[in-house]
C-alpha cells in the first residue's frame, strides 16, 4: 500500500477513462490556480491502462498535460506517468477520482485513443502575471476565466467529448454553463470536473 494510502484509505481499482483530480500542497502556482476557480483541485489527469499484472502493468498508467514551470524551457506538453508519482508523497500531493458512468468499451477505447494519439502535444502557455492580477483582482478574475484555457483539463474534456456519439455529446459536457461546446472544451478546468454531475465520486470526494 503507497503512503498516501495509508494516510487517506485504499484506493479503488481503476479503469480507463477514470479522472485523477490532484491537489499540489507546496506549489504557489497551483495555489493561485485554486483560489481563481475557487476549487480545491488544480489538475487532472486519466487512467489510459489500469493495472493488471496478466497484461504486464504493474502500475495504473496516467496520461497529463503538464506546464514543468513558468521560467524555464523544460519540456512542456502532454505525457505519460505511473499513479505512483502522487501516491508516494502525500505530504506534496492529495488525489481524487472521479468516474463516467456506464463508459461502453468502445468509448474507453476512443477517449484512450485521444489521449495516447496526443501524447508531446504542447502545453498551452499560462503567464505568471495573469495568475497574480487575477489573484488580487476580482474583476480581471472573471476575464481571465473567460479566455485562458487550463490545457490539463481541456484535453480530457475532449477526449470524451470526442468519444461519444454526436447526438450524445450533451451527456460528456463538465463545464456547466451556457458556453458553446468549443468553449467549454476550451475553457473547462478542474474546478468544473470535479463539481460537474456527469461524473460520480469514487474516490476523495471534495
Amino acid at each position: 500500500m503507497s503512503p498516501l494510502e495509508l494516510k487517506s484509505g485504499t484506493i479503488p481499482d481503476l479503469r480507463v477513462g477514470d479522472i485523477i483530480l490532484v491537489r499540489h500542497r507546496w506549489s504557489l502556482m497551483r495555489l493561485w490556480l485554486r483560489r481563481i476557480t475557487r476549487s480545491h483541485w488544480d489538475h487532472v489527469a486519466l487512467v489510459v491502462f489500469p493495472q493488471d499484472a496478466e497484461k504486464g502493468y504493474s502500475s495504473d498508467i496516467i496520461v497529463e498535460a503538464i506546464q514543468h514551470s513558468f521560467f524555464s524551457g523544460l519540456r512542456r506538453g502532454t505525457e505519460v506517468h505511473k499513479i505512483g508519482k502522487y501516491l508516494m508523497d502525500p505530504r506534496r500531493y492529495e488525489i481524487g477520482i472521479r468516474r463516467f458512468p456506464g463508459l461502453s468499451p468502445e468509448m474507453k477505447e476512443r477517449i484512450r485513443s485521444f489521449m495516447l494519439v496526443n501524447i508531446d502535444s504542447p502545453y498551452h502557455h499560462l503567464w505568471i502575471s495573469k495568475f497574480f492580477f487575477a489573484w488580487i483582482l476580482p474583476p480581471y478574475r472573471n476575464y481571465l476565466m473567460r479566455f485562458q484555457r487550463y490545457s490539463c483539463s481541456s484535453l480530457i474534456q475532449i477526449a470524451f467529448y470526442e468519444a461519444f456519439p454526436w447526438e450524445e455529446r450533451p451527456r460528456a459536457m463538465f463545464r456547466d454553463r451556457d458556453d458553446s461546446p468549443i468553449e467549454t472544451q476550451e475553457l473547462v478546468t478542474p474546478a468544473d470536473i470535479a463539481r460537474t454531475g456527469a461524473l460520480k465520486w469514487v474516490y476523495n470526494e471534495h
